[in-house]
């Protein structure tokens, strides 16, 4: 008995072995989602310096680039951070010890008591909620209310 319990054992291990090898084989590589013709910045700047200089300070390069107190231009300070739908919904710009983020508050009274947090996403994200699924706004990283 005891003999068949080791050989059920061994063959059991060598079994989650092969099967976990059998994982890296014939593998394929995941294609770049910016298909075969994206070249990297780096393969440009070698021989057109002077145009990777220009792209790198445009407003679109630095418009991609992550959400750091560095580069976001708002304020944060409270009430002038807040952009409000409706009565029962605001969207807050918050900077947290994580980092910067939009911050979409709904309740179903007009004066905040009790406030549901309905999502967090990086601030240089723009989303609106709509039942169970979130859009993209037609507005500015940051409104400001005065």
């Amino acid at each position: 008995m005891k003999k068949n319990k080791k050989l059920l054992t061994v063959t059991a291990v060598l079994f989650v072995f092969i099967i976990f090898l059998v994982q890296c084989i014939n593998k394929k590589a995941v294609p770049d989602a910016r298909g075969t013709a994206f070249a990297p910045e780096q393969t440009c700047r070698q021989c057109h310096q002077a145009i990777y200089d220009s792209a790198v300070t445009s407003a679109h390069f630095n418009a991609s680039a992550a959400a750091t107190a560095k580069n976001v231009q708002g304020n944060f300070n409270t009430g002038h951070n807040i952009f409000m739908y409706d009565s029962i919904t605001k969207l807050v710009m918050e900077q947290r010890d994580s980092g910067l983020y939009q911050v979409l508050y709904k309740t179903t009274a007009p004066y905040w008591p009790g406030v549901l947090i309905l999502f967090l996403e990086p601030a240089m994200r723009k989303h609106r909620f709509t039942g169970r699924m979130t859009e993209v706004l037609n507005c500015p990283y940051l409104i400001t209310m005065r």
